[in-house]
C-alpha cells in the first residue's frame, strides 16, 4: 500500500507509545522503530518532496519502507495509479470467473449453486 508521510505520521501518531504500529492489518513495528525508519527515509528524500512510501514487510517480518517519486502531486499520482491497476486486472481473469473481495477467485457457476 502506498501512503503520504503526512498518513504515515497519523497512523504512528494513533498508536499509543510502546505498542506495536498497524498499517493496512499487520503489525510492522514498534512506534520508535516505525519513526526512525520514517524518519531516516523523509532525510533522504528531503531534496524531493513529491513521494508515496510503499510500507511493507521484508524477508525477516521487520518494516519496510520505500519511497517512490510522484512528480507532481502524490494524493493524485495514487488515484490514477489504482485506476490503471484497476482497468489493467479487470480482463485478466477468464470469462465466468470474478475477484472476491478477500483476493480469492471465484466461479460464477459455484455462486449459482450456492442459491440452489
Amino acid at each position: 500500500m502506498m501512503v503520504t508521510v503526512s498518513e504515515l505520521e497519523a497512523v504512528i501518531a494513533q498508536t499509543p507509545s510502546g505498542e506495536q504500529v498497524q498499517f493496512d492489518t499487520k503489525l510492522i513495528g514498534s512506534v520508535d522503530h516505525v519513526t526512525r525508519k520514517l524518519t531516516a527515509l523523509k532525510l533522504n528524500r528531503s531534496g524531493d518532496p513529491d513521494y508515496l512510501i510503499f510500507v511493507g514487510l521484508d524477508r525477516f517480518g521487520e518494516c519496510f519502507l520505500a519511497a517512490f517519486s510522484t512528480i507532481g502531486d502524490p494524493l493524485e499520482f495514487r488515484a490514477r495509479h489504482e485506476r490503471q491497476l484497476d482497468r489493467a486486472t479487470q480482463g485478466l481473469l477468464p470469462i465466468g470467473l470474478s475477484p472476491r473481495d478477500d483476493g480469492r477467485i471465484i466461479s460464477s457457476a459455484a455462486e449459482g449453486e450456492k442459491g440452489k
